[in-house]
Parts: structure tokens; sequence; C-alpha cells
């Protein structure tokens, strides 16, 4: 995800997707409501799609982590979203 106030980007771990949301494992929290941007990225680094999300919640985790969901701005199609999927 693109930096919030950090000079590096942030990595997130996808936990889940759709055409229509992802949820990700963040190390810092969100505000619900904020919008994300960012790339997502095949593990492979063959495949590349921007994305741009408005938070819908955040839940920490006993681990420190944040695990967070969701929207995007524009959908996915079900083509842009099968490499992404395992």
């Amino acid at each position: 995800l693109d930096s919030r106030n950090r000079s590096e980007p942030e990595l997130g771990l996808v936990w889940n997707i759709s055409t229509t949301g992802i949820s990700m494992l963040l190390s810092e929290a969100p505000k619900v409501g904020a919008s994300l941007t960012g790339t997502l990225i095949t593990m492979d680094g063959e495949k590349a799609h921007a994305l741009a999300i408005r938070v819908i919640h955040v839940k920490k985790l006993e681990t420190g982590d944040y695990l967070i969901g969701g929207h995007f701005a524009t959908a996915f199609t079900e083509d842009e979203l099968r490499p992404f999927v395992a």
C-alpha cells in the first residue's frame, strides 16, 4: 500500500479477495473510512493491478497485527481477479 506518513510502502498479506473487496493483514491500523491506494502483486511478480480501498473494518489480532476489510473503489472483473486467486 502507498505510504501513510511513511517513507516506504506498507506491505500487507491478502487474507481474502473478491471482485468487490479485500481483507488483509497489516502491521499498522488504518482508520475505518480511510481511503488506501496501492498495488496488488502476484507472488511471482508476474501480474500487478492498481487498487483503491475504502476501509470498512479493522480488528487488532493477538499477534499485534491488524485484520482490515475494505471495498474496492472500482470492482475487479473476474478476469482481473483470476491471477490473484489460488
